[in-house]
């Protein structure tokens, strides 16, 4: 399956993409994109692009590197598969929240650094992306 972008400036990924490289979506003005692979998201991967959200599909083991989003950026839906954030994965994402289940390695990581996190809606905002983007 190839890229798939739908009328509202929203990137659906591959589920067979293995890493999302540097700049790889510089300046595009996304306004989302779907992650539905485990793979790696190097820094600045998507600087000056999303306007809006990343939806982490559940199943994903990502990988988030230091500078992965910038400013832009709203809201996160971050999987417990995700294991690896890196120190500055969110700088400077000061309308940021993060959405992940409870204990999850994504909340311990909001809550140490400072990033507005939300549990208690994690399983609505799943609900909401997977009914907007199902899984193809």
């Amino acid at each position: 399956m190839g890229w798939n972008f739908d009328w509202k400036g929203v990137l659906v990924l591959p589920e067979t993409l293995q890493s999302i490289e540097w700049g790889a979506f510089y300046g595009t003005g996304l306004e989302g994109i779907v992650i539905q692979s485990s793979c790696k998201i190097q820094a600045s991967a998507f600087f000056h692009s999303l306007s809006d959200f990343c939806y982490i599909r559940e199943g994903c083991a990502v990988s988030i590197s230091r500078g992965a989003f910038d400013s832009g950026i709203k809201v996160i839906v971050i999987p417990a598969d995700v294991k690896v954030i890196s120190s500055g994965a969110f700088e400077g994402c000061e309308k940021l929240t993060v959405y992940c289940p409870a204990g999850s390695y994504a909340e311990q990581y909001c809550r140490e650094n400072f990033i507005v996190c939300n549990t208690a809606e994690y399983e609505a905002m799943v609900a909401y992306y997977e009914a907007l983007y199902p899984a193809q």
